[in-house]
């Protein structure tokens, strides 16, 4: 069946963000994934308990060929991208661990006329907050496909007065990779979040 049926997508489909031009478009996730890689998430020094997790992959077409042309501008058409959430088992308090693909997608095309899309892998994200409740600032971070090739950590230094809330509701800290990026009056006030990634089947 063509995945471009606006039937009501299988919970196991991923919606596919582009212009809506006749309703939602749904891509399929892959059976067989080549490249699976477990993530782990390594946290020290906070000044609480995170009660909420969570982790997503997002995913581009490789360009926009197999995409509708509309309107606006005359003759343009936006490079599909998809985003979907996968779990976080908590291994401690202070640890994290979940597995994601790189090649989660079945390249198919989903616009009549239109050539497969390629799906290619942008970035690894993953949010913490104290307890999930509204307000809350959310402590961010992600692995891009390039960081992820290095097979490096990333570590990420956060403010610890922003937890459990910042002086702004639902306030995005995505956090700085260098120590030297906050004021020295609370470089001592800090925590952090290492992620690591390494492919366990390809």
């Amino acid at each position: 069946q063509n995945p471009m049926t606006k039937m009501a997508a299988a919970s196991a489909d991923v919606p596919v963000i582009a212009f809506k031009g006749d309703g939602p478009v749904y891509a399929h996730r892959n059976p067989h994934p080549r490249h699976v890689y477990e993530l782990t998430i390594q946290i020290e020094n906070a000044p609480g308990e995170f009660k909420s997790s969570s982790a997503s992959i997002s995913m581009s077409a490789k360009s926009s060929a197999c995409a509708p042309v509309h309107g606006f501008p005359i003759g343009a058409a936006a490079v599909p991208s998809a985003f979907f959430n996968f779990p976080l088992e908590k291994i401690s308090d202070t640890q994290y661990r979940g597995y994601f693909a790189t090649d989660p997608l079945v390249n198919e095309s989903y616009w009549h006329g239109k050539p497969p899309c390629e799906w290619e892998f942008i970035a690894v994200g993953f949010g913490f907050s104290a307890t999930g409740a509204e307000g809350e600032t959310g402590f961010s971070g992600d692995i891009d496909a390039k960081e992820l090739a290095s097979g490096r950590p990333v570590k990420r230094y956060y403010w610890k007065g922003g937890y459990p809330r910042s002086i702004s509701d639902n306030f995005p800290d995505g956090g700085q990779n260098s120590i030297d990026k906050f004021k020295p009056e609370i470089r001592n006030n800090l925590f952090t979040i290492t992620a690591t990634a390494r492919e366990v089947r390809s």
